[in-house]
Formats: structure tokens, C-alpha cells, sequence
């Protein structure tokens, strides 16, 4: 399991020196990280690691789309299809 000292949790983002401080403290070799874009704090993240010689693994936004949903009962069937198992049974 993981340790509990090992778990961060604070809110960010974070500029590239607290990043920084984390891989540092933490021994950090590999960063793997959501495209949250410049307000998520993606870039100081990424500069961070590269300052430490960290592998950098960046997972990308879903598509947007600009499709809406016309009813409940076909936002409810858009939700379950993301589902790997529907609570009700249903698909």
C-alpha cells in the first residue's frame, strides 16, 4: 500500500519551486500528470521535472465537444455509457 507520508495533499497549482521541493523531497523520477493546461500548473510541473531529470508522462484532455443534451433520459444514457458497470443494471 501507500504510505501515508507519502500522500500530498494541498491545493495548487504550484509554482515550479514548490513542485520542485516535492520531487525533490519525495525522490520523484517519473511525473505523471493531467493536461490541466497553464491555470491547472501543467508547465511549472514540467519544468519542475525537467530540472530534476524526471520522465515526464502527460495525459491529454478529452475531446470537447459542444454537443448538449436534449433530455434527461439522454443525458442519463450519456453518463451510463462512460460507466464500467451501471449501478441499475441498465446501458
Amino acid at each position: 500500500g501507500l504510505e501515508l507520508e507519502k500522500i500530498v495533499c494541498a491545493n495548487g497549482p504550484f509554482s515550479v519551486t514548490e513542485n520542485a521541493l516535492l520531487i525533490a523531497r519525495h525522490h520523484i523520477g517519473v511525473l505523471v500528470t493531467k493536461d490541466s493546461g497553464d491555470a491547472g500548473g501543467v508547465r511549472a510541473k514540467i519544468d519542475a521535472a525537467r530540472d530534476f531529470g524526471c520522465r515526464i508522462v502527460v495525459v491529454k484532455r478529452p475531446p470537447r465537444t459542444e454537443a448538449g443534451h436534449s433530455s434527461i433520459p439522454d443525458l442519463m444514457k450519456a453518463l451510463r455509457s462512460g460507466l464500467v458497470s451501471d449501478p441499475e443494471g441498465r446501458r
